[in-house]
C-alpha cells in the first residue's frame, strides 16, 4: 500500500468490501486523498486459489459464495476500471455472454448484457490490488471504527 503524499485525506471510508474498494478507487482516481479503513485483516496475496482459501473476511459472511455482477457493473469497469476488469478475468473470473446462448443470431446492444460471474474474493482482491496500487490512498487494516 502507498501512503497519501500530504497529512490529510479529503475522503474518509468505512469498509474494504466491494461498495468501499469502489468508492475508494473512484474518488482516488478523480482527484482525492482517500483513507479507508477495514475491521478485517489484510488482504492476502497469491493466486485465486490462495487468495479464496487464506483471506479471512470474518466481517462478510457470503465472501466465499459466488457472485454474479450484472451488465451496468460490468460496464462500468469497462469505461472506470478497465485494470481492475483485466485483473478479475485473469484470475479466473468469466464473462457470461448469455445473448451467445439464444438462438438466432446476437443483436446490437446484446454485448452490454455481459455478466461476469466469479466467487467473491476474486473480484474484491483485484479491486483491493487497484486501490492499493495508487498514491493516495492509505488502506488501515484491522482498524474498528467505534465512534466519528
Amino acid at each position: 500500500m502507498r501512503r497519501m503524499a500530504r497529512s490529510h485525506a479529503d475522503v474518509a471510508i468505512l469498509g474494504a468490501g466491494l461498495a468501499g474498494l469502489s468508492a475508494s478507487l473512484g474518488f482516488v482516481r478523480n482527484g482525492c486523498r482517500v483513507i479507508l479503513l477495514e475491521r478485517d485483516g489484510p488482504a492476502v496475496t497469491g493466486n485465486a486459489d490462495q487468495v479464496f482459501e487464506r483471506w479471512a473476511r470474518p466481517g462478510i459472511a457470503h465472501f466465499r459464495q459466488p457472485h454474479n455482477f450484472l451488465g451496468l457493473g460490468r460496464q462500468v469497469l469497462l469505461e472506470q476500471a478497465p485494470d481492475v476488469l483485466e485483473a478479475a478475468l485473469a484470475l479466473g473470473a468469466l464473462e457470461n455472454r448469455q445473448y451467445e446462448l439464444l438462438p438466432g443470431p446476437a443483436e446490437a446492444g446484446d454485448e452490454a448484457f455481459v455478466s461476469i460471474c466469479a466467487r467473491r474474493p476474486v473480484v474484491e482482491y483485484a479491486l483491493r490490488q487497484a486501490v492499493e496500487a495508487e498514491d493516495n490512498v492509505t488502506v488501515k487494516a484491522s482498524t474498528r471504527v467505534v465512534a466519528l
